[in-house]
């Protein structure tokens, strides 16, 4: 069985008073028609729910006034629109001609970050009016309108006979719903680059945890969790620190399991480091291509509309990971220039440089080396005495 996601996109219809909007609007939520006229003051809002493809869409369709005094008005109701539709008498010339007037006064007052390829669409309302013989716009003229326009859909209706009602606003939802996927992608990447960052962070914590059952327990609440299971597994272990530890070099202690079990990976044929720099570069690429498909497909993602309150907590989550890899990084690095450069593109591009920074230190090692000696300081005597700790040349010191 699919699983059905529920999207609410709001779609604002503009157009001279006495166009038909309000009663495309009636048509199509409610399947009445009134013969009588009364004029929308300020705005006023319908919703109707329709199934595109595996979403429920609740489009929420907001009915401006067009009466130029509640023109005002507009900035209050244009903000957060998914898409735009305009609506015209096929048979009032004037109604026509003002089009470009809403057209650019929407883009004005809703203020979209691509007013080029917002999405709108145009009905020609009223065309069962004497049967069609009172028109004065042409289908031509109002396609050959759309068409410089950026080739916006263009249907003809009629409120009255319901006649391209259902199809006219399928298409709104449809157009709307494109519009909308821009902020699923940009949330699908931002995941994608949260989650390979957390396999860096499963992976010490795999080592670090002494039997299977805790670790499996443990990565299961970071992959749930996210930041606030690296934040209290990181001070659990600042807490197990011992007063010498923690005078000595703590980051050390912090990093490495334990100083009798750190030769664990010594004995055995499989090589630990070879599958990490295979996992992680593959990890990598994934991102690398990820992000540069996403931005091929919707730009750049410097856009407020984009800063929804779930990616707004999802990149919070996403940099507090960031800040646990950074101390990693800059204990790692012999000087602060390296260690800043790396933090910053860190900063920037996220898991690719995380995979990249640690392939790095895994081609440090040789294909004998115990993997967990990536973790630590190259130039530090502990990284010398456990590595001859590991070759079996030196025992537990006091």
């Amino acid at each position: 069985m699919s699983v059905r996601r529920r999207t609410l996109l709001k779609v604002i219809v503009l157009g001279d008073s006495g166009v038909g909007k309000t009663s495309l609007m009636n048509q199509y939520v409610h399947k009445k028609f009134s013969q009588q006229y009364k004029a929308t003051i300020g705005a006023d809002f319908v919703t109707k729910e329709l199934q595109i493809d595996d979403k429920l869409v609740t489009l929420q369709i907001w009915d401006t006034a067009g009466q130029e005094r509640f023109q005002s008005l507009g900035v209050a109701f244009y903000r957060g629109a998914d898409c735009c539709v305009l609506v015209y008498d096929v048979n009032v010339l004037r109604s026509f001609d003002t089009l470009d007037n809403w057209h650019e006064e929407f883009l004005k007052q809703a203020s979209p970050s691509d007013p080029k390829t917002f999405p709108f669409i145009l009905l020609g309302n009223k065309i069962d009016i004497d049967g069609g013989n009172s028109r004065v716009v042409s289908e031509k003229k109002a396609r050959d309108w759309c068409a410089s326009r950026g080739n916006i859909p263009y249907f003809e209706t009629s409120a009255k006979e319901d006649l391209n009602v259902d199809a006219a606003f399928f298409c709104v939802a449809k157009t709307a719903l494109a519009n909308e996927h821009e902020q699923d992608m940009w949330m699908a990447a931002t995941l994608v680059d949260f989650y390979i960052n957390v396999v860096a962070l499963s992976a010490w914590v795999a080592y670090k945890e002494s039997n299977w059952i805790s670790a499996a327990a443990w990565i299961i609440l970071l992959v749930c969790f996210g930041s606030i299971t690296t934040c209290t597994y990181i001070v659990l272990q600042l807490f197990k620190l011992s007063h010498q530890d923690s005078l000595q070099d703590p980051m050390c202690h912090i990093l490495l399991r334990h100083k009798n079990k750190d030769d664990i990976e010594r004995n055995g044929k499989f090589s630990f480091v070879v599958a990490a720099r295979v996992l992680f570069s593959t990890l990598g690429c994934l991102m690398l291509g990820t992000l540069i498909y996403t931005l091929l497909i919707d730009g750049l993602p410097f856009r407020k509309e984009l800063l929804t309150p779930w990616m707004a907590a999802t990149l919070v989550d996403f940099y507090i990971n960031v800040v646990a890899i950074s101390v990693w990084i800059a204990y790692k690095e012999s000087g602060w220039i390296g260690a800043f450069i790396w933090i910053v593109l860190l900063i920037c591009l996220g898991s690719i440089t995380t995979c990249s920074y640690i392939v790095i230190q895994l081609f440090q090692l040789s294909s004998k080396d115990p993997l967990y000696l990536m973790l630590l300081n190259g130039g530090s005597r502990n990284m010398y005495f456990y590595r001859n700790l590991s070759q079996g040349n030196l025992r537990k010191q006091a």
